[in-house]
């Protein structure tokens, strides 16, 4: 095999794309080249460090969900591309990025997708057992004061009874390992819980549904909000737009 033809293949092997004839002649040249060797243990330790290391920030629901779908083919089809016309050392870099690319937004979205099981479990938890709140008051002057005691922060509040949302109350509960303050709402007939956190930088309102529920998530203010509810998704996005006042 020569050496630019292994280069070529190093990527592939690492993220375990190669058939088995292919992976045996790559680690037959593996063994008897010690500048490829390390090279490859190189994207490796990248790789794992990137995993173990990295901070994780949310991608978009739209680049999310095409990552989730396609990063295989993506990655595989841009790898070829790149390694076919970039020189070596050029392709080496390339492939490196691509390979940790696909990592970083595959985790993202892994965790993404963890937080959003916690707080539908967390919702399902309170509303099954009549837990909705632990201070119960539509006054945000009484609700506030009692989860700024408790918390390391102090979430924004208020009442949004003329828009139709009613603050009913808040409780303290455990989302991503920390303590957070949840805001209890009413609309119609069904509950709303709203996650508050503090979290950097602003992100745009996105949408998504798990087991039956609605959620909206977006970052303004220097907060987090995760709103979860069995009510009608143009409702709790309209309440959506409404929160942030809360925070001014």
């Amino acid at each position: 095999m020569k050496p630019e033809q292994a280069l070529k293949l190093m990527n592939a092997y690492v993220d375990r794309e190669l058939d088995l004839a292919t992976t045996l002649e790559f680690e037959s040249e593996l063994a008897s080249d010690p500048a490829l060797k390390a090279a490859c243990g190189e994207i490796e330790r990248l790789g794992s460090a990137v995993r173990a290391e990295a901070t994780y920030y949310s991608a978009p629901q739209k680049l999310r969900s095409r990552l989730t779908t396609e990063a295989g083919p993506v990655k595989r089809l841009a790898a070829s591309h790149l390694l076919r016309w970039l020189p070596a050392g050029t392709a080496f870099a390339a492939g490196v990025l691509l390979t940790l690319s696909a990592t970083f937004f595959a985790s993202s979205s892994r965790e993404e997708d963890r937080l959003v099981n916690e707080i539908v479990a967390s919702h399902v938890r309170a509303t099954l057992g009549n837990r909705l709140s632990d201070v119960a008051s539509s006054d945000q002057h009484t609700v506030k004061p009692w989860l700024s005691a408790r918390l390391d922060y102090s979430p924004p509040v208020q009442d949004f009874a003329a828009d139709g949302f009613e603050l009913v109350g808040g409780r303290l509960d455990y989302i991503d390992g920390r303590p957070v303050a949840d805001l209890v709402y009413r609309h119609r007939l069904h509950v709303i819980d709203v996650f508050v956190w503090p979290a950097f930088p602003d992100q745009p309102v996105r949408t998504s549904t798990r087991q039956g529920f609605n959620l909206v998530h977006f970052t303004r203010g220097g907060m987090s909000y995760w709103l979860v509810s069995d009510v009608a998704l143009a409702d709790l996005e309209a309440f959506a737009q409404a929160l942030p006042r809360s925070a001014r």
